[in-house]
């Protein structure tokens, strides 16, 4: 994986191609990460062009490479009008388990949500990709006598499970402590599931302050969110119409219009 850049630098030393490279990562989760980050800036200088997924992603880029950096976000499957049956409070938090995607915090707000609401489901789907924080968050779980009220489905969930979730919950939390971009989000737009989520400055502007947002790494502030998104249902619904707006605003049909622009940017149609 370290070579795939250098290999690139070759290819564009031996041929005329162009170069294009999506931006993924912050690297805020690997050791060494200023050695890494410097690594990918250095070869990310040989590309025609690059394509970061949000405008936050791009500030974090040298002010040299801002200036070839275009922005595309990331593609929603568009539904025109998916068949969603809601059960009652049920929070829905999917994605694989990390102990920056924030389930602890999830938990301990479901512990507070429990007092107001006693028959609510917290359902965690994914697979544990950090044994030791999942065994943490079982720990958790029985501190809090909270047994009852957490499903926990984290083997294999084929796609056609995984995507039920996404029709049979009420709402879904994302109450992630850091992200550049999600695939989970794609996925709640394209079903229109109304979803609180971390104040990270990604989710808001992907969502364009149409989700709703509570304090990074503050359970109880999770927890009245929660409760007052149950408790409206009018609310459920406009966030649900505003979550398919979006998602036809970001549908790969478009996203993929927006991205060949790029492409013609540096090779002109009918060039050779």
């Amino acid at each position: 994986m370290p070579l795939f850049l250098p290999l690139l630098w070759l290819a564009r030393m031996r041929t005329k191609c162009k170069i294009v490279l999506t931006v993924h990562e912050e690297f805020d989760n690997v050791p060494l990460r200023w050695f890494v980050v410097k690594y990918h800036n250095l070869w990310y200088k040989i590309a025609d062009r690059l394509i970061a997924h949000s405008p936050i992603q791009k500030k974090n880029l040298p002010v040299s490479l801002q200036e070839k950096t275009s922005v595309q976000p990331h593609g929603v499957i568009y539904r025109d009008l998916p068949t969603r049956a809601p059960k009652k409070n049920v929070v829905l938090l999917p994605g694989f388990i990390n102990e920056w995607k924030g389930h602890d915090v999830a938990l301990y707000a479901i512990e507070e949500v429990k007092r107001m609401l006693p028959d609510v489901k917290l359902l965690v789907v994914g697979k544990a990709h950090d044994k030791k924080y999942t065994e943490r968050l079982h720990g958790i779980i029985k501190s809090l006598h909270i047994e009852s009220n957490v499903e926990w489905d984290s083997g294999y969930v084929p796609e056609e499970k995984f995507l039920e979730y996404y029709k049979t919950s009420t709402i879904a939390v994302m109450p992630y402590r850091r992200i550049t971009m999600s695939g989970i989000l794609a996925h709640i737009l394209s079903w229109r599931v109304p979803t609180i989520m971390s104040d990270l400055p990604v989710f808001e502007w992907f969502t364009k302050h149409k989700a709703l947002y509570f304090r990074n790494g503050d359970a109880h502030h999770l927890a009245e969110k929660i409760i007052m998104l149950l408790k409206d249902k009018s609310r459920q619904e406009k966030m649900s119409n505003d979550f398919g707006v979006l998602a036809k605003e970001y549908s790969w049909e478009e996203e993929a219009l927006n991205t060949l622009a790029v492409y013609h940017e540096l090779v002109p149609e009918g060039s050779p």
